[in-house]
């Protein structure tokens, strides 16, 4: 059986895997910080000069990872951050630096 321990390592990893991108990361942050908390893939594609489905593609990326949530607004995808998993995020990060001493 695996330990809670263990399954909060695997769960941080994944965090940071998905976000080693620096795109992925811009694209988190643009979506952060948007106004309304909600962006469409259109608007991130023309901030960050890429082909929507490029963007598309890390969009999906960072919501199979639970960083995100999306709902359809009038056939349009609609995307937030998932404060939950950003906060799970921050938390499992700082029990690492408590438990590596730092």
């Amino acid at each position: 059986m695996i330990s809670q321990n263990e399954k909060d390592l695997l769960k941080i990893t994944e965090y940071y895997k998905v976000l080693a991108d620096p795109l992925r990361l811009r694209i988190l942050k643009y979506i952060v910080s948007s106004g309304n908390g909600e962006i469409k893939c259109s608007e991130l594609a023309e901030k960050t000069g890429l082909p929507a489905a490029s963007v598309n593609r890390h969009l999906k990326m960072l919501k199979e990872t639970g960083l995100l949530s999306s709902r359809t607004e009038e056939r349009t995808q609609l995307y937030s951050a998932d404060r939950q998993s950003l906060r799970e995020m921050k938390y499992l990060t700082d029990s690492l630096y408590r438990d590596l001493e730092l």
